[in-house]
């Protein structure tokens, strides 16, 4: 699915990177997402409600995923 995600955003002008952020406290989420993309923004301590667990990432162009 994250291949898909980047080969569309590859083909469509304008896209620099794919943008995602994910729930870390769903078991091997955060492993998955930190296998391919870069950590942008923690967010677990922010917000009203302690973040969710969410933490932002990117998969910069060019889109050599491994």
């Amino acid at each position: 699915m994250v291949r898909e995600a980047c080969a569309f955003v590859a083909g469509a002008p304008g896209y620099e990177r794919v943008y995602l952020h994910t729930n870390v406290d769903i078991p091997g989420a955060e492993r998955f997402w930190r296998s391919l993309a870069t950590e942008v923004w923690d967010a677990r301590t922010t917000g009203e409600h302690g973040g969710f667990g969410t933490v932002h990432f990117e998969i910069p162009a060019p889109w050599a995923l491994p």
